[in-house]
């Protein structure tokens, strides 16, 4: 009698876990849609904003493409040696790995600006000056936009996603 109590909680602990790990996973992967259609909004309202003819269309969004994936890569190294260095933190571990891990932060936020400025010297190459600043000044409120929304929705109690870094 005892044993089939077992089983049932059994059951219901991998129930309870399986549903659990779908939810975590279904986040996730509504976190990376969710991501994509931001890139492509801001894709389609670069495009409007800078009034290219097709052919240079074409070759504006494969290089804006090609950089903001890199430039993406680059920070999520960021927020990945971040977290480490956090991690570290928390363990008190010793103190030359603590400069160690911040100086690996240090380089990577050098190099995420080096290839920033890469992207816009590649950018540039091929639109004109009104072009350029239009996309400069997009770039710059496109982020400003982004994080007011995300204030907005935290000060509302409606954002879901994110990491707690507390």
């Amino acid at each position: 009698m005892q044993k089939s109590y077992l089983n049932v909680w059994l059951l219901i602990f991998v129930l309870v876990f399986t549903s659990f790990c779908f939810t975590t996973i279904s986040a996730k992967e509504q976190n990376l849609k969710a991501k994509e259609r931001v890139q492509q909004i801001k894709k389609m309202k670069l495009l409007e904003l800078l009034n290219l003819d097709e052919a240079a269309s074409e070759k504006f969004l494969s290089k804006y493409t090609v950089w903001e994936k890199k430039l993406n890569e680059k920070r999520n190294a960021i927020e990945s040696a971040i977290d480490e260095l956090q991690s570290s933190l928390r363990k008190k571990i010793a103190n030359s790995e603590i400069v160690l891990q911040s100086n690996k932060i240090l380089s990577l936020r050098s190099d995420l600006f080096s290839s920033i400025q890469e992207s816009q010297k590649d950018i540039k190459s091929i639109l004109n000056d009104t072009q350029f600043a239009t996309y400069l000044v997009f770039e710059h409120k496109f982020r400003k936009e982004m994080e007011k929304m995300l204030m907005d929705k935290m000060r509302k109690g409606n954002f879901r996603g994110g990491k707690n870094r507390h």
